[in-house]
């Protein structure tokens, strides 16, 4: 699939829900095969953690909306999580700021401590 074909169009504008399933369905059969499908979201994925890796400023919240937007395609497509939450989840970490995980980290201690005090 080529960049600013239309069928990339296509692929991106649908919403994550049931019927954005048998378009996508319908997509594939018209456009390509599901293997080259995914490729092009999981080539997204890398560009867009890379992407903010190599930005000074940038936006947690258009990150996070756009793994969002990648991942629910691939759920689409029935890309399993356990397929690529391991390799995704380092990338993505390594791509915030250093405060960012260390933050992170904290605030799952602090509430872990809080839970078992109920």
């Amino acid at each position: 699939m080529q960049k600013g074909s239309s069928a990339e169009e296509l692929i991106k504008s649908f919403q994550s829900n049931g019927v954005s399933y048998s378009k996508a369905l319908q997509l594939q059969s018209c456009f390509g095969k599901e293997d080259l499908m995914i490729e092009v979201y999981v080539r997204d994925l890398l560009a867009l953690v890379l992407l903010e890796n190599s930005q000074q400023k940038f936006s947690l919240r258009k990150l996070y909306d756009n793994l969002e937007s990648e991942l629910r395609a691939l759920e689409v497509l029935c890309v399993a999580r356990d397929k690529y939450a391991a390799m995704l989840h380092s990338l993505i970490e390594s791509s915030l700021p250093d405060d960012t995980p260390r933050v992170w980290q904290r605030f799952r201690a602090i509430n872990r401590g809080y839970r078992e005090t109920e």
